[in-house]
């Protein structure tokens, strides 16, 4: 199964689960290339596929959503605006690192352009580190978790909105693929 296969399972199962979902029509080529070269970044073949098949999700959770190309480019920006004005900011952000999921504006996953690894930066704590050192192990754990239903969405409790995976079965997967919990 192709990478961006696994991603569009990822996403059905959310989307079979989660009516308040909404998807963003994909870019061409093009208009994904000529963006990146604007900020003199150059994107993986995956990054190009992914913006192909959508220009971002918003609502995967109610925190959680894949960053449309603009949205992704403007944190991009920021962060490297401020590793400019400070090397220590950001604990360390890495030029490579592109931001793609955003969770609350707190914690934003990105990928690496040239490892494909995925790292995190948590703002509210000066954060970031890698914690996988592929994209394929965190995409691996998380397809399992959907095609086995060890989630729920929570649709009327405390975390309303919420996609919570089942702790046991999650960590055994973060320790498998050697991931540290993003969240």
């Amino acid at each position: 199964m192709s990478p961006l296969d696994k991603v569009k399972a990822i996403v059905a199962h959310i989307k079979a689960t989660n009516l308040e979902v909404i998807s963003d029509p994909g870019l061409s080529s093009v208009e994904i290339l000529n963006a990146f070269k604007a900020i003199k970044l150059l994107p993986p073949s995956e990054i190009i596929e992914l913006y192909q098949w959508h220009n971002g999700i918003g609502e995967l959770d109610c925190y959680l959503n894949f960053m449309n190309l603009r949205d992704a480019i403007m944190w991009y920006l920021r962060f490297k605006s401020c590793y400019a004005e400070n090397d220590n900011y950001y604990c360390g952000w890495n030029r490579d690192w592109f931001p793609l999921l955003n969770m609350n504006n707190d914690i934003l996953l990105c990928l690496n352009f040239k490892t494909l690894s995925i790292a995190r930066i948590i703002q509210t704590e000066d954060l970031c580190e890698t914690v996988a050192w592929h994209y394929i192990q965190y995409l691996d754990a998380l397809l399992y978790m959907f095609d086995n239903k060890l989630f729920e969405f929570d649709d009327f409790g405390d975390n309303f909105g919420c996609i919570e995976f089942d702790r046991q079965e999650w960590n055994k997967m973060l320790h498998l693929h050697q991931i540290k919990s993003p969240w």
